[in-house]
């Protein structure tokens, strides 16, 4: 009956999307740490009692399409997640667990050209370019052409060296002044303050970042070429430091930031694992020092002036040829907490990282103003880009299309969206439930979504759920993927166990490379072996030969708490 759906929808959209034999284009918008606070998503998140962030141009977006309100993601990080929109593969599967992890060398990936969706659009035809952060780091094999986040049109250099130089100096004086303000504080332990940076610039919005990107992604836009484009827009905000034009910080006046809501003890109905999760170090530092709401500021301007910068896309597809024939898909790689269960950041499988915007303008199959409640995850827009562009289909996805809701929003839609964090942290969310599983001790969470939004109540102890937690849990992954081999942790744990201590410099990227090498030319569950050995030979040979005499060594404090950081003075510029 699948199979049958997808001949005939390929047939229909097919025909809808490539009229005149024409491939429709592709703008494939990522945005870094967004959580689902946007104003469009008011009245379906709990967690502020106020109109949520300022999003104008993000709202203009999805209402000219398929607008996901309950849209979540595979990975509770930025590596782990975009691997698995990029691949189509799940977390549980590639073994990508942690942001570290270079996932070109995971089993399922390594020696490949064929694992992306941009090599997968550049082997039908497509011109593939992109920008800023799409995969968390480039990876050249996928892209014609990719500039990074403080490249410019190249037309006009001394345009760019003036504003590169207006946004480098806003950026130290930023630093300075935020050294200054914690040099103040009067709490004991500042350690949680170099681990969330935010502060107003003074400098203009062309001059981020994240502006210049849009610059070439608008360029690209107005190419003439003769072929289709896809074109990969990746922000880098929010994503910290929340460092922004001082205007956006501006929009957000402290006395009217209120708190999220914080349920006391709210941790005490979790296991061991669960509480280890929400951590707590770091909102106690925000509470105790008076900056929560401060710090939200920051995180609510960032957002704000990506929206401005999406408006800038908006503008420019709106007065480009190609606008009925161009596939706009917008998504975060996940959401954020802000002290709820006393947590901070990602790194989580509860509802505020998981959930996040995502939205689909497909012309001549979406319709302005499209809503679906029914859970999706960010993975499901590889598959559904193949069908939308007429393509055949890739048997290795494990998302699914989301055609199927674009055609009717409201339609029974039995997948659950799964979201792996860590190896064996895995949740299954369906409309009305969220499991958690751990991966000891048969720790999990139950919270049902319909009377508990904000996932205050576990109810996994509770026989009159049993029901439910046995048909969530089939839905969890049946095996976890061994974690990839880790090449800069194992350096660390070397040079700590032959050394005492890490050391920066030549030594250790000349290791990294040749850990890089040695793991992909091992068989396959050799990888960590092979790293292991090579690393070790290095950091012996290296030792034997003096390079790590003392008087070839520099010591460096940095940091709110002066951690000593050791460096090769070799590697020092001359």
């Amino acid at each position: 009956m699948r199979i049958l759906y997808i001949l005939i929808s390929l047939l229909f959209f097919g025909n809808i999307l490539a009229e005149d034999n024409k491939k429709p284009n592709v703008l494939f918008i990522s945005i870094d740490d967004m959580n689902h606070w946007i104003s469009a998503m008011r009245d379906y998140q709990a967690i502020y009692d106020y109109p949520a962030y300022k999003t104008p141009n993000i709202d203009r977006l999805l209402a000219r399409g398929m607008f996901f309100t309950n849209a979540h993601v595979p990975g509770g990080s930025c590596k782990p997640s975009r691997v698995s929109v990029f691949t189509g593969v799940a977390v549980s599967k590639h073994g990508v667990y942690r942001n570290p992890h270079t996932w070109q060398l995971a089993p399922k990936f390594k020696n490949r050209d064929d694992v992306s969706i941009m090599q997968r659009f550049r082997k039908e035809g497509y011109f593939v370019a992109g920008g800023g952060k799409n995969f968390h780091t480039y990876h050249p094999g996928s892209w014609d052409e990719y500039i990074n986040t403080e490249e410019r049109d190249p037309k006009d250099r001394a345009a760019d060296m003036v504003l590169k130089k207006k946004f480098h100096e806003a950026n130290k004086a930023y630093e300075i002044e935020r050294k200054r303000q914690m040099k103040a504080l009067t709490i004991k332990d500042k350690s949680k303050a170099d681990a969330i940076k935010w502060g107003p610039l003074d400098c203009p919005p062309e001059a981020m970042p994240d502006a210049f990107m849009v610059d070439y992604i608008i360029r690209k836009l107005n190419e003439k070429r003769n072929k289709p484009f896809f074109l990969g827009c990746g922000f880098t905000k929010p994503h910290l430091a929340w460092a922004v034009p001082r205007k956006y910080f501006d929009m957000y006046p402290l006395d009217e930031i209120p708190t999220p809501v914080v349920k006391e003890n709210d941790i005490d109905d979790l296991g061991q694992q669960g509480q280890n999760m929400a951590g707590g170090a770091t909102h106690d530092f925000m509470v105790k020092s008076g900056l929560w709401k401060s710090a939200i500021q920051g995180y609510l301007a960032s957002c704000t002036f990506v929206d401005d910068q999406i408006g800038r896309l908006l503008d420019a597809i709106d007065a480009s040829p190609e606008k009925d024939n161009t596939i706009i898909m917008l998504w975060s790689d996940h959401g954020w907490h802000f002290g709820d269960k006393g947590h901070w950041k990602k790194f989580a499988t509860w509802e505020e990282t998981t959930h996040i915007p995502m939205g689909i303008i497909a012309p001549g199959v979406t319709k302005a103003g499209q809503k679906t409640h029914r859970p999706v995850n960010a993975i499901d827009l590889y598959p559904t880009l193949l069908e939308l562009c007429g393509l055949e289909p890739n048997p290795e996805l494990d998302g699914h299309s989301l055609v199927p809701l674009l055609d009717k929003p409201d339609r029974e839609w039995n997948y659950p969206s799964l979201t792996t964090h860590s190896r064996g942290y895995n949740t299954v969310r369906t409309q009305k439930w969220r499991l958690i599983e751990y991966p000891r001790d048969n720790e999990m969470e139950l919270y049902d979504h319909s009377n508990d939004p904000l996932e205050h109540n576990n109810l996994i102890n509770n026989p009159e759920y049993a029901h439910v937690m046995a048909e969530l849990k089939a839905m969890m992954p049946k095996t976890n993927a061994p974690e990839i081999v880790e090449i800069e942790k194992t350096i660390d744990s070397t040079q700590r166990e032959i050394l005492g201590k890490k050391i920066r410099g030549p030594i250790y990227t000349k290791a990294m490379s040749a850990g890089r090498e040695a793991a992909l030319a091992s068989e396959p569950g050799q990888e960590h072996a092979a790293v292991d050995k090579v690393i070790l030979d290095i950091i012996t040979q290296a030792k034997a030969d003096g390079a790590y005499d003392q008087s070839k060594i520099r010591t460096e404090m940095v940091g709110t708490n002066n951690k000593k950081v050791y460096y090769e003075k070799a590697g020092d510029k001359k």
